[in-house]
């Protein structure tokens, strides 16, 4: 019965290039278990924090033992299958040596070599970012300097002596003990134009630890806030790691606090090397469907089994998704459903990414409800299980937890646009820039679009510190930028609309460039923006709590899961209707919060972006 949902003209053949070519690398190697059961261990070490990684060394580890007991060919191959694993263990054994030895005989062992290597790899440093390996933990620790802190390195004279250019001052202030000084004052020297190009490794390397700090700085402010920097810096990076210059004592032992740029680099993750589907699921699912390969369902993941469950059964016509996770959510769960029941006449799937919210789901399953299962709490679902239901046939309607039906059904709306506009994806946008909000988007069932979404899926799984927003929105029309190496070409993008932002799909005003003007009975859903997303590593990007703190808390709510204690604790009978959301005191007071007098056209050319540090405020050393 799936069939008669499809759209026949594209399923005769597989994807365009879903063949052995790999899209998710298994960089956290939970399914190798040579020499060693790689993910075991992994599980044991990945919640590892800072200051737990001296003990950790010191304990008997028999997933050491074995490393440490391999011969050199032995040792490669396991380099081989696992080399984050590996580089782990590398750095485990290197601190054990400088605890004995120190670091004269610990500079050119066979572990500080692996690490090296590491490091100096190519485009390496979205794997160091992302991976669950606690890689970025114990080189951010200070457990190396504080057991053998190296003074005597190449270059010091001029670290410590010159002021033109101004290593000296450089120097005092990456020395500093206190983790937000180095982070903060240092900011002033990472866009020194001496650093900005390949040329001019060379001459930065003439003091060495301020220079690496430099360019671990610059590759965290880049991931954090405008990621079209990252590759610039990485290939920085690369070029310095290749000078014979740089040890690894240079990157963990000297007086210069590259410990406090390493663990300022780990806060840029937003997501892991997670994914809850095969690759297959994702390029093919209806291959998977047809044919031969129909026996091969027993080994499905459970999440894509969930997925096509709800394919086969949920009624005609467009189907929601969303997803869900923690108490803070979960808790508006039931009544964000009857909403949706009362609101819309569509399907919605809810993609429960913890047990407890799973339990909460089924318990509201019914005709036009469906429950999936994810293992991990990754924004990759948004993308991916769109990315199977449209591969499917079934034309997708995404929307976020915090966006709130405010009265009419928005699938007219969804679809008025697409037809009008001959638009395969719709989503919404900001009041007063150009910035596309993919709080919720349609995407038509066509093997382009299914075939896109799949490449949001491999951008976000392969660039961990990306914002996912900032990455649909590049990808599609290309109103904001990732990387100078974005890979898709104009025939693969498909065609998009934007919803009217002014007063029929606004967001809320915790960012200056949102809100709503005009009738409020025009207003078809409300983005309440209780994510803080782009609010990575201490940047503030969504500024969901300090607008609700310059708004008196809104009788006491407080953080971005609070906001929903509003918006979802009207009295019950109101969720089982399709009332005008503005009737209801408590919902009208919190959306006119957002209400503005005019609606600015003057910021319309804008960039778009994550950029709370604006990279032309910075005061550049001359």
């Amino acid at each position: 019965p799936w069939l008669s949902f499809s759209t026949s003209n594209w399923l005769a053949g597989a994807v365009d290039g879903a063949t052995s070519e790999t899209w998710f690398p298994d960089y956290d190697c939970w399914k190798v278990e040579e020499p060693l059961d790689w993910g075991a261990w992994l599980a044991k070490v990945q919640y590892v924090s800072r200051e737990q990684v001296p003990h950790l060394a010191s304990r008997d580890s028999g997933e050491l033992s074995i490393i440490g007991s391999l011969e050199a060919d032995a040792l490669e191959e396991a380099y081989q299958t696992c080399f984050t694993g590996v580089m782990f263990a590398a750095l485990l054994f290197h601190g054990q040596c400088l605890g004995l030895e120190g670091y004269d005989v610990c500079e050119d062992t066979v572990w500080a070599r692996i690490v090296m290597r590491v490091l100096a790899t190519p485009r390496i440093m979205p794997v160091v970012i992302g991976t669950r390996w606690p890689l970025l933990e114990v080189l951010g620790s200070g457990w190396f300097l504080e057991l053998a802190p190296r003074h005597d390195f190449p270059t010091r004279d001029v670290c410590e002596q010159e002021r033109e250019p101004p290593w000296a001052d450089m120097w005092a202030v990456l020395s500093q003990p206190s983790p937000a000084a180095v982070v903060e004052v240092s900011a002033s020297f990472m866009f020194w134009p001496q650093f900005l190009g390949l040329g001019t490794v060379d001459e930065c390397l003439r003091c060495a630890p301020v220079c690496l700090a430099t360019l671990i700085g610059r590759l965290a402010l880049a991931a954090s806030t405008e990621s079209s920097c990252f590759s610039s810096s990485g290939f920085s990076w690369t070029a310095a790691m290749e000078r014979r210059v740089v040890s690894l004592s240079m990157l963990v032992s000297t007086p210069v606090r590259l410990d406090h740029m390493w663990h300022r680099l780990r806060a840029c993750k937003r997501h892991g090397f997670d994914l809850d589907f095969r690759q297959e699921e994702l390029l093919a699912p209806w291959e998977l469907l047809t044919g031969r390969q129909w026996w091969m369902q027993e080994a499905w993941t459970r999440s894509f089994a969930d997925v096509v469950g709800f394919a086969l059964r949920a009624l005609p016509g467009v189907v929601y998704v969303t997803v869900v996770f923690g108490e803070a959510f979960q808790k508006h769960l039931g009544r964000f459903i009857a909403r949706f029941l009362a609101v819309t006449s569509s399907s919605l799937f809810v993609m429960a990414l913890d047990a407890e919210t799973h339990v909460v789901c089924a318990a509201h399953m019914q005709e036009r409800v469906g429950c999936g299962w994810g293992a991990t709490q990754t924004t990759l679902h948004k993308y991916a299980t769109p990315a199977i239901l449209t591969g499917l046939g079934r034309d997708v309607a995404w929307i976020d937890f915090d966006v709130f039906l405010v009265g009419p059904d928005p699938t007219p709306y969804l679809l008025d646009l697409a037809d009008k506009a001959g638009a395969d994806i719709v989503l919404a946008g900001s009041l007063e820039t150009r910035c596309m909000c993919n709080g919720i988007f349609f995407a038509r069932a066509t093997r382009q679009v299914q075939r896109w979404l799949v490449h949001v899926v491999e951008w976000l799984y392969n660039h961990p510190y990306d914002s996912d927003q900032k990455t649909f929105a590049a990808l599609l029309n290309g109103s904001e930028v990732v990387d100078i190496a974005c890979p898709l070409t104009a025939e693969r993008i498909p065609k998009s609309a934007v919803l009217d932002p002014v007063i029929q799909f606004p967001n809320a005003a915790t960012t200056d460039d949102n809100g709503w003007v005009g009738d409020p009975t025009e207003m078809v859903t409300f983005h309440i923006m209780a994510g803080e997303g782009d609010a990575w590593g201490g940047l503030d990007g969504g500024g969901v709590r300090r607008w609700l703190e310059e708004h008196g808390g809104l009788h006491g709510a407080s953080g971005s899961a609070g906001i929903l204690d509003i918006f979802y604790g009207a009295e019950e009978p109101f969720y089982h209707s399709s009332e005008w959301a503005f009737n209801i005191p408590s919902l009208r007071e919190a959306m006119e919060l957002s209400r503005k007098e005019f609606r600015r056209l003057d910021r319309l050319d804008e960039p778009c972006g994550p950029v709370p540090f604006q990279f032309n405020l910075v005061e550049v050393p001359r």
